[in-house]
């Protein structure tokens, strides 16, 4: 090695170093490769799975193929959430390969989630695996006994983080014998392991919730209210519609705005009138938000004389939700007002007239949105103008359907 006196490599040198450590080259522009080694430029990687499992995914069919030996793996992983990941997506993947190691880590498993999603992986495969030797179905359902009777008690857990897993547990479980137990924990101080219940209770789906909720209905504490009329939300019944009619009536108003999002859930247009008593602009300004939003989903008629009020509130939240709305309830009446807010000086309630136009306005409104085709405020991504010029195409294609010999 050449030295300056300082103890520097010369210049020269490191200039010619750099280039060849830079490109990969030699100053000939030959491409270099190290000693016994094939250029590796369009090898694939191989398969591997994410750190953390919420982001692992089975892909499309090659990449399945290459992934179901790591799933396999990860059976034995001394991480439960991977474990429990693996044997869903094993599951999901129709893979009957993996109902021996799925038995063998449900024999052996301590964890009751793992072993939860491990019962519920058999199940599943259990109808494609026939010429495997896997457990019985006494066996299955001896292990589903315990488990249920396991995650119940764990629901009394001091440690909120417990009563979380047992509460998704018994969601994967789907045993109705759960529905009890998880209309109990509706009454948790941890909104968390409350949201869980909820969620578990629909995910669950038996019919007899409905009558176990009514009565949490009528409880003091508006938490337990809340928690209940978002889990009736998640129940079609003629009892579930008419209690959360009532609830969008409660005195807490954090209880009717969730009665709101639960009967747009469940579309049930015999709310609308209450909704639009919601409007007022006495109410709060999330209840009234979420009432607008919602008449956009479930509104009919009676909805658009209060929407085209909304529309022209001072508070810009409302006329966005309100604008939007309206665009989303087919009805000509709402015409002229979108084409103002089209002049709004916000320019998502601009964004949303030009859908909504694109959806229900005729010729007549094409000056106005050719006015807003050089707009160029972006929402979520999206100009204006853009929206403008699509809305003009859809108007357009429609007169010309309209038009056509038969229409």
């Amino acid at each position: 090695m050449v030295l300056s006196s300082a103890g520097v490599r010369p210049q020269h040198l490191r200039t010619r170093h750099n280039i060849i450590f830079r490109s990969g080259t030699t100053p000939g522009g030959k491409r270099m490769t190290s000693p016994g080694r094939k250029d590796q430029a369009t090898a694939p990687p191989p398969p591997a799975l994410p750190p953390d499992p919420a982001h692992w995914s089975l892909g499309d069919e090659a990449q399945r193929e290459a992934l179901l030996p790591l799933l396999l793996q990860e059976l034995a992983s001394s991480v439960p959430s991977r474990r429990a990941r693996a044997a869903e997506l094993l599951a999901e993947a129709g893979a009957d390969e993996a109902v021996p190691a799925l038995y063998e880590l449900l024999r052996r498993e301590r964890d009751l989630s793992v072993r939860c999603q491990a019962l519920r992986a058999l199940h599943h495969l259990a109808g494609t695996a026939e010429a495997i030797e896997g457990p019985s179905a006494e066996e299955l359902a001896a292990w589903k006994d315990e488990l249920l009777a396991g995650l119940v008690e764990q629901l009394q857990s001091i440690a909120p983080a417990q009563r979380w897993s047992a509460a998704e547990g018994l969601g994967r479980l789907g045993d109705p014998r759960a529905v009890p137990a998880l209309v109990g924990a509706l009454r948790d101080p941890h909104a968390f392991v409350r949201w869980t219940a909820i969620q578990a209770l629909g995910e669950i789906g038996a019919p007899e919730t409905v009558a176990l909720l009514l009565p949490l209905l009528e409880e003091p504490d508006p938490l337990i209210r809340r928690s209940a009329v978002d889990a009736l939300g998640r129940f079609d019944t003629p009892e579930s519609r008419e209690a959360l009619r009532r609830a969008l009536r409660d005195p807490d108003p954090t209880v009717r705005r969730n009665a709101i999002d639960a009967v747009a859930r469940l579309q049930d247009t015999a709310a609308v009138d209450a909704l639009v008593l919601a409007l007022d602009p006495r109410n709060g300004l999330w209840l009234r938000y979420s009432a607008a939003e919602a008449l956009g989903v479930v509104g009919n008629h009676r909805a658009v004389a209060p929407l085209i009020e909304a529309a022209q509130d001072p508070q810009v939240l409302i006329r966005r939700v309100a604008v939007r709305s309206l665009g989303l309830l087919h009805d000509s009446r709402a015409i002229p007002t979108l084409v103002r807010a089209l002049r709004d000086p916000d320019p998502q309630v601009r964004l949303h007239a030009a859908e909504g136009l694109g959806r229900i306005g005729h010729e007549g409104v094409v000056p106005q949105l050719k006015q807003r085709t050089n707009d160029r405020s972006t929402v979520f991504g999206r100009r204006v103008g853009d929206a403008a010029r699509e809305a003009i195409l859809s108007i357009r294609a429609r007169t010309a359907s309209q038009s056509e010999p038969g229409t």
